[in-house]
């Protein structure tokens, strides 16, 4: 297990969550001030900045949370690039051409129809297809360009070798894209929905079965299914967001509901109550990670 926990995929996909660090810091940063639990915080802000001062940050949410599939497949494409090519270090291929390829890939793949377009689908709900999609093409697209039958050799004076990577990359690009694109179409035919709806419902599927859909036994494979991501360096909790989004964030409305109607709150486990008290410190237990290492650091481990 954990040598398949270091295998280059995975490392991608660790390093491709990391290459995101700086969207997602600034993200956090402006649903936090948009946020702030103050008591009478709200009234200030409107005050110095208007009724709409809250638009600034939910134009910056929505360049960085709202478009994080995105710079998440082009890190892990490029990085897994960068990985191959310390293995086949005389057939280097560009790492920032697979990222390109592997980005062709899912634009053709994301459903276009729907309030919003192809960008509704590009947040967190897109996240995990993201993944699969930035695997899938460049493994494909690198297999390509090491074939010697697909690539354009130009040999000429003064050429650099960035350029001369872009037309050995030429041929095996459009392969590449032109698969993902018959791929589309077929999944269509076969299955009636698009490939993004089909990952969707496969992440929801095992919380279908009857004896998962207990309050408990739904929160404990949940929270299981997160740090089982987290051990091999992904983010759980962006991964299963579309999950967290159908099951807990609606328990959240129903009790809101029944709070507005006089009525007993039907559910106990919610997405706030995943928040406040189990994941302590916010994704991956941080405040727990950083107590172990301030107790160890202490004891000299």
């Amino acid at each position: 297990m954990l040598n398949w926990a270091y295998s280059p995929s995975m490392q991608a996909i660790r390093n491709g969550f990391l290459f995101c660090l700086p969207l997602v810091t600034t993200g956090a940063i402006a649903v936090l001030l948009n946020n702030l639990p103050l008591p009478g915080y709200d009234e200030f802000m409107k005050q110095v900045f208007g009724e709409g001062w809250k638009r600034f940050g939910e134009l910056v949410w929505q360049g960085t949370f709202g478009i994080i599939s995105i710079p998440m497949l082009v890190g892990t494409s490029y990085h897994l690039a960068v990985l191959d090519n310390h293995k086949h270090v005389a057939t280097p291929v560009s790492p920032l051409i697979t990222a390109l390829t592997a980005l062709a890939s899912i634009m053709i793949i994301l459903p276009s129809d729907g309030e919003g377009g192809i960008i509704q689908h590009m947040g967190t709900q897109g996240l995990f297809s993201s993944i699969l999609v930035s695997i899938i093409a460049s493994r494909v697209f690198l297999k390509l360009a090491r074939l010697r039958l697909l690539t354009m050799l130009i040999y000429s004076e003064g050429t650099e070798a960035s350029i001369q990577q872009v037309f050995a990359s030429l041929i095996p690009s459009i392969i590449t894209v032109c698969l993902f694109g018959a791929f589309y179409f077929v999944f269509r035919w076969l299955f009636g929905v698009s490939v993004h709806q089909a990952v969707h419902e496969a992440i929801l599927f095992p919380f279908h079965f009857e004896w998962i859909q207990q309050p408990l036994n739904m929160s404990i494979s949940f929270v299981l299914l997160v740090h089982i991501f987290w051990f091999f360096g992904i983010h759980g909790l962006n991964v299963l967001d579309p999950l967290t989004k159908n099951l807990f964030a609606s328990a959240s409305e129903a009790n809101a509901e029944a709070l507005a109607a006089g009525l007993p709150l039907p559910n106990i486990v919610t997405k706030d109550f995943l928040d406040i008290f189990i994941f302590i410190g916010g994704s991956g237990s941080s405040l727990c990670l950083l107590l172990a290492l301030f107790i160890a650091s202490r004891n000299g481990g």
